[in-house]
């Protein structure tokens, strides 16, 4: 009985030690940011984060609801910043890839071609407006910032056109045969139309992923339909493979959506845009590195390639609350008591930047909000590079039209 009281009073003596010791890390690299003023010129309160970058490639920033108006305040800024200051020329959003790369490779210059097919939580949402003005703005400037987008889904606010009807002039236009071309077009109208809803039977799809492998094979250019031949097999997968009940099995979306996030995001940044540097605006779950099993992220799979030239950024807040437009705003549950955002909250930080990069101990787990708006216990210096705290988050305000 002894030795086993002793025991648990090491272990927690231990458990104890290691939270003192990450609440000291915290506070010691956590630095006041002034403003989420877009307008702001001084960016003085900024240059934490410009070092904790570095000389990163790719730069992720994260948001625990696609409803956080706070934080589309401050990413909006952070995406200004990193534009003048630190040279950021292409921001992929977590959007349409083939529809916004397809666009960029015919039209650099329409900035409304590519804003359609971003989906609408960020176009309809009031706080998320200076970040398109002011790329739209770029456009005739001598360093404009060219938008594109990584996710596999394949929304258009206005389609022109039908993308069974464009795969199939690809198809004559490189001389490509298959078998049963018409079969092969059917079912991918079908699956374009329905996405999740798809009614494709299991030998339709087997067909489908044959032929479309066929297809790769006899397409020798390494190019943009190269890829979007990858992307097209992640949508087909995420599709008609993911378990929706079950988000973090071994058949989520993680594993199908976010992989192919990832490689079209690592085909940005080395083939299509290799002497550019890329902002990445998407959620906290597809940018973080790491966090639950079963979970291949974006932030994940792009870190394997990218290693530190990748850096995420998360996001977290005290209280308030959150909603996207279109729904009915909820109270953000209050943090743990022994928290990342009670840490801050005690330190009267109201909006401030948590440097990760320099953490050099052995991993700590400890409570946050970092992923969506409710309190995980993770090993958060490996999850992202770097966390902005917001003490009070509000929801989205719908665009007026």
């Amino acid at each position: 009985m002894t030795l086993r009281l002793t025991l648990l009073f090491t272990l927690i003596a231990h458990l104890l030690f290691g939270q003192k010791e990450i609440k000291n890390y915290v506070l010691e690299n956590t630095s006041p940011i002034t403003s989420f003023d877009f307008d702001q010129e001084d960016y003085s309160d900024l240059e934490a984060i410009k070092n904790s970058i570095g000389d990163a490639k790719v730069v992720m920033l994260g948001e625990q609801d696609h409803g956080d108006a706070n934080t589309f305040k401050m990413k909006s800024r952070l995406v200004k910043y990193l534009h003048e200051e630190l040279g950021f020329n292409i921001i992929a959003f977590e959007s349409n890839f083939y529809g916004m790369q397809k666009n960029f490779e015919e039209d650099p210059q329409n900035f409304e071609a590519a804003k359609d097919k971003i989906f609408p939580i960020w176009t309809k949402c009031e706080e998320c407006q200076s970040t398109f003005d002011y790329i739209k703005g770029t456009y005739s400037s001598d360093q404009p910032l060219y938008m594109t987008g990584v996710d596999v889904r394949r929304y258009d606010a206005h389609p022109k056109g039908v993308y069974s009807e464009d795969f199939d002039r690809f198809l004559s236009d490189n001389s490509i045969n298959i078998d049963d071309k018409k079969r092969f077009i059917d079912i991918l109208d079908e699956l374009y139309k329905n996405e999740y809803d798809s009614k494709a039977t299991e030998e339709d799809r087997s067909f489908f992923f044959t032929t479309l492998k066929s297809i790769d094979q006899q397409y020798s250019k390494d190019d943009f339909m190269k890829q979007e031949l990858q992307n097209l097999n992640g949508y087909a997968e995420n599709s008609w493979l993911i378990n929706m009940k079950k988000i973090y099995s071994k058949n989520s979306t993680f594993q199908y959506r976010d992989v192919q996030m990832a490689n079209n995001l690592v085909w940005l940044s080395q083939k299509r845009f290799p002497n550019e540097k890329i902002i990445v605006w998407a959620a906290s779950m597809h940018t973080a590195k790491s966090h639950f099993k079963y979970h291949s992220s974006l932030g994940l799979m792009t870190y394997k390639t990218l290693g530190n030239k990748m850096y995420t950024l998360g996001f977290t807040s005290y209280k308030g609350q959150a909603g996207r437009i279109k729904s009915e705003p909820y109270d953000i549950k209050k943090p743990a008591k022994n928290s990342f955002e009670q840490w801050l909250s005690d330190s009267k930080y109201t909006l401030s930047f948590t440097d990760f990069t320099e953490f050099k101990g052995k991993p700590k787990y400890f409570s946050m909000k970092g992923l969506v708006n409710y309190t995980y216990r993770m090993r958060w210096t490996e999850v992202y590079d770097g966390v902005i705290y917001i003490e009070e988050q509000l929801p989205c305000t719908a665009l007026v039209k």
